[in-house]
């Protein structure tokens, strides 16, 4: 997994290993499975659950490489995107380098 997130947002080790994950499991009705801060996703599903959704997890690396750590994404843009959908990205759709690859 780790080297699929290098290849697919062109980052060095360093940089995906400093991408914390924090877990805090919700009851089964959360309507989501983690949200993105700066340098961190919080996971609401236990970790195996979450790594074995690749799409989600390339979502959720995407919003803290692409947007929380570059600047493009704030609190305040947060909560705009929350009333918009985020599923217009390449990571949502098709296949891609890290169909069947385990956890990091």
């Amino acid at each position: 997994m780790k080297e699929c997130l290098q290849k697919t947002f062109d980052k060095s080790g360093p940089d995906i290993d400093g991408v914390k994950i924090q877990e805090k499991p919700k009851g089964p009705n959360y309507p989501w499975a983690a949200t993105t801060r700066k340098n961190k996703i919080i996971i609401f599903v236990p970790c195996n659950k979450f790594f074995g959704w690749n799409e989600v997890v390339l979502e959720e690396y995407f919003h803290v490489l692409n947007q929380w750590n570059t600047g493009r994404m704030n609190r305040r843009n947060y909560i705009w995107a929350g009333s918009t959908c985020f599923g217009s990205h390449r990571f949502t759709h098709g296949p891609h380098c890290c169909s069947g690859i385990g956890p990091l």
